[in-house]
């Protein structure tokens, strides 16, 4: 007898209910259902829009840059967030290229290197284990093997949601080049986590970075490494609170132990993970990076889909309408031809709102040539002025450090003024659009100009400095020269003025110190012209290469909304010419058509409202 058999006519366990579909899988369900209506209408349109919608909510990407300067435990951070060692660690190691880490089924690296010229970055497939040899200062001396940036997939539960975090070199103040381009990445973040430790409070450059940072990525939080180490601690949190609140910023201070972290992960120590500070970061990544994009990505899929909704309601509530009360069709038809009208001028080159984006852009080319223009006038003038106070021979290397980070600020800046502008200009151009227009949610796409700021650098200084030799065989040819004269004219005029030779050696030592000191001056005010040419052609390189990256990105983003805003007008126009037809057509059907028609447009319609609520309610609040 079977076991099966043996507990018949016994009691048996009910039977487990199926999980609970999540609110992400259901919400994937609505889209498909309203894609099918799109389809069954022949709304391909729609579609378009649909399926945009459920892309960006199948594939989030929430960029995370983790900056700080060298050894502040940038890289500890990161293993300690993946609860894996990735990124290499040590006290004599220092990350040297950005490291990127991906959600990823199985774990994978690639290496991406500097390309030969103008061709396409190589890239190489590595194993996860050898990326310490290319991302850190001790396998990667220098960056000798030529790389740019380091990709590695992880199978990890925190990236699953979209989490891509990026470990940047150390900034190692902001006139260096990793600084450079970890700053021009900032518009492009998501989130910023800086890093800093317990050992001291914040330096002055910290601070100078940190005001930076968080003007072009509100979304920032200050961490706290190393509180193992240091018992003092919390006295190094207050007085960076009290210089946050000093200058202004608004941001939170996490506290973190990299080390306990690792024990807790060895001992599974719920205890010791708790005193490591790691659960408040990671609540702080998922309530506040990933939940606030995640909202957003399901607000813009939501409001498509709706708009989507209304879009094929429009055909069918109007032919309803005109079935129900024939007498308001001649009224209905030239209400949506007047519509159709107006829907059929918003396709046309000559809108309103075309000549709005049209205008709206040549204002902010001009708008930002002049903000860059002035920007590196003023840098210019600063710099000339610094030229005058000091010699270049000596304090080059200080003023190019200086000059590197000044103009990567300004440039970030006038690289944030595009992004604003072309927000608002968005949102004018919505205007021009019926009023359930308002809330047009458009995602423009921004390409950071790292590698432009990163490829101009402020010049080396060709040493002019004066050569002792040189110096001393002027001194000596002044000083011959003065002796010979006025031994020659005492002897000319036979006359003893006291010009005894021990007198002419003294005006000849005078004339030749004169002489050095002449020449010394003669030479710096040369190496301080030469220092200001070299400023001039600097900026002008920065004006030209940067100035050409900006107008690149003006282009594009006209593009995109030129092309988002087409698309909605050619939805509107369409939407409206299927009512206005529906309505025509009523008028030639007999009763039983129309009746028929009417039970076909009620029974659509209620599809449309069910899907339209289910919609609603999921909308976040």
């Amino acid at each position: 007898m079977t076991q099966q058999s043996a507990v018949a006519g016994q009691p048996q366990p009910p039977a487990q209910a199926a999980p609970a579909p999540s609110q992400a899988d259901q919400l994937a369900n609505i889209l498909d259902q309203v894609a099918a209506l799109a389809k069954s209408y022949d709304r391909s349109d729609l579609m378009d829009d649909i399926e945009a919608a459920k892309h960006r909510l199948s594939e989030p990407a929430v960029r995370v840059l983790v900056v700080g300067e060298y050894k502040k435990g940038k890289s500890s951070l990161v293993n300690g967030i993946l609860a894996v060692p990735v990124a290499p660690v040590d006290d004599d190691i220092a990350t040297s290229v950005p490291m990127v880490v991906h959600y990823g089924e199985t774990a994978r690296a690639l290496v991406t290197r500097e390309p030969d010229g103008d061709g396409e970055p190589p890239t190489e497939e590595v194993p996860v284990k050898d990326v310490p040899s290319y991302v850190c200062e001790a396998g990667n001396p220098g960056n000798t093997k030529g790389v740019r940036m380091v990709e590695v997939w992880l199978p990890r539960q925190i990236l699953q949601k979209g989490l891509v975090l990026v470990d940047t070199p150390g900034v190692g103040g902001l006139g260096s080049v990793h600084t450079a381009a970890t700053l021009a990445a900032l518009p492009t973040a998501d989130a910023v986590i800086f890093v800093t430790d317990a050992s001291q409070e914040l330096t002055a450059a910290e601070l100078e970075f940190v005001k930076v940072a968080q003007k072009s990525c509100p979304n920032f939080v200050c961490v706290m490494t190393k509180t193992d180490l240091y018992q003092e601690y919390t006295r190094m949190v207050e007085l960076n609170e009290a210089h946050f609140r000093d200058a202004g910023i608004q941001t939170k201070v996490i506290t973190l132990s990299s080390v306990l972290r690792q024990v807790a992960l060895k001992s599974e120590n719920k205890d010791v993970n708790a005193e490591s500070g790691y659960p408040e970061l990671v609540a702080y990544l998922r309530d506040n990076v990933l939940g606030q994009a995640a909202d957003l990505a399901k607000r813009s899929a939501l409001h498509s889909s709706l708009r989507a909704v209304e879009e094929m309601e429009r055909p069918l509530a109007a032919e309803k309408e005109a079935i129900v009360d024939p007498s308001k069709q001649q009224e209905l038809a030239k209400t949506l031809a007047e519509a159709k009208e107006k829907a059929d001028q918003l396709r046309s080159k000559s809108a309103k709102w075309q000549q709005t984006l049209n205008d709206g852009f040549g204002d902010l080319n001009s708008e930002v040539d002049h903000d860059l223009r002035a920007r590196m006038r003023e840098v210019t003038r600063l710099a000339e002025e610094a030229i005058d106070q000091a010699d270049p021979a000596h304090s080059w290397d200080e003023f190019r450090t200086w000059l590197n980070q000044r103009v990567t600020y300004e440039t970030v800046q006038n690289y944030s003024l595009i992004a604003d502008q072309a927000h608002d200009l968005a949102s004018q151009v919505a205007q021009h659009f019926d009023d359930e227009e308002g809330e047009v949610n458009l995602s423009l796409s921004f390409d950071a100009p790292e590698d432009t700021i990163s490829s101009i650098a402020a010049p080396e200084l060709e040493d002019r400095s004066s050569k002792i030799t040189s110096v001393g065989f002027q001194a000596i040819k002044q000083a011959y020269s003065n002796i010979s004269m006025f031994n020659t004219l005492g002897h000319m005029a036979n006359i003893a003025l006291g010009m005894t030779n021990p007198v002419t050696l003294v005006i000849g030592l005078l004339s030749g110190g004169m002489a050095v000191h002449s020449t010394r001056q003669r030479e710096l005010l040369a190496r301080r012209q030469q220092a200001k040419q070299t400023v001039r052609k600097y900026i002008d390189d920065v004006n030209f290469y940067v100035g050409k990256d900006f107008r690149d990105t003006i282009r594009h983003l006209q593009r995109e909304l030129r092309d988002n805003f087409s698309a909605r007008a050619e939805e509107l126009q369409r939407s409206t010419a299927d009512a206005l037809q529906a309505v025509q057509q009523t008028a030639q059907q007999d009763q039983a058509q129309r009746q028929q028609r009417l039970q076909y447009c009620e029974t659509e319609l209620k599809r449309l409202a069910t899907a339209k609520q289910k919609l609603s309610s999921m909308m976040p609040s």
